[in-house]
């Protein structure tokens, strides 16, 4: 059944909203790889021979990212009243929105670990056990936003498949 009229547009503008998600996603992404990813800098006590990870910059970065997630929800938020949208772009929409909150709180908590590491870089104190229960806690709200972003996808592919068709 192919989408028409207004339904096609909302349906495209659903869409093209769910694509500027999965820039600021894979911004995130590139910026938790860098903060996580195995490094020989964390092993061998060689400053001069390593580049520093500048904390600050990711943070900064980070709040910029959170943003762009903030304005994706308002706009589904806005989208998911229009009663032009088909049954399945709301439930694609609400199902995009428990995504972006999940991510929303899985990116405050990464803001957190990389302004604790900056300070920590700078001499202030962030004792490992804080750290080890800050990244157990980033860990699984990591997990559920992936687990969301399963269901999204299905919606995504079941959406689009009757459109684009």
């Amino acid at each position: 059944m192919m989408a028409r009229g207004e339904d096609q547009k909302l349906l495209s503008i659903v869409e093209e909203l769910a694509k500027r998600a999965n820039g600021w996603l894979t911004s995130y992404i590139a910026i938790h790889n860098e903060v996580f990813e195995f490094r020989l800098r964390k092993i061998l006590p060689f400053p001069f021979l390593f580049q520093a990870i500048n904390y600050q910059e990711h943070s900064s970065t980070l709040t910029g990212i959170r943003a762009g997630f903030e304005r994706c929800e308002q706009d589904a938020s806005a989208l998911q009243n229009e009663r032009a949208l088909p049954n399945n772009g709301k439930v694609f929409l609400s199902c995009l929105l428990e995504y972006l909150n999940a991510l929303h709180e899985t990116i405050d908590t990464l803001v957190s670990i990389t302004a604790q590491l900056h300070r920590k870089s700078q001499g202030e104190h962030y004792y490992w056990k804080d750290y080890k229960y800050d990244c157990a806690r980033y860990k699984e709200q990591r997990r559920r936003y992936a687990a969301i972003g399963e269901d999204l996808n299905s919606h995504y592919h079941r959406l689009w498949k009757n459109i684009h068709n």
